[in-house]
């Protein structure tokens, strides 16, 4: 159980930040035209 919740955890954290990266690079693109 606790190694589940270990991994479902990373896996939400690396989701939020793969996620934060496609918004910035969104922004960053919307920024540069």
């Amino acid at each position: 159980l606790i190694k589940c919740l270990n991994i479902g955890g990373q896996y939400y954290l690396q989701t939020r930040m793969l996620s934060n990266v496609d918004n910035a690079e969104k922004t960053i693109s919307r920024n540069s035209i």
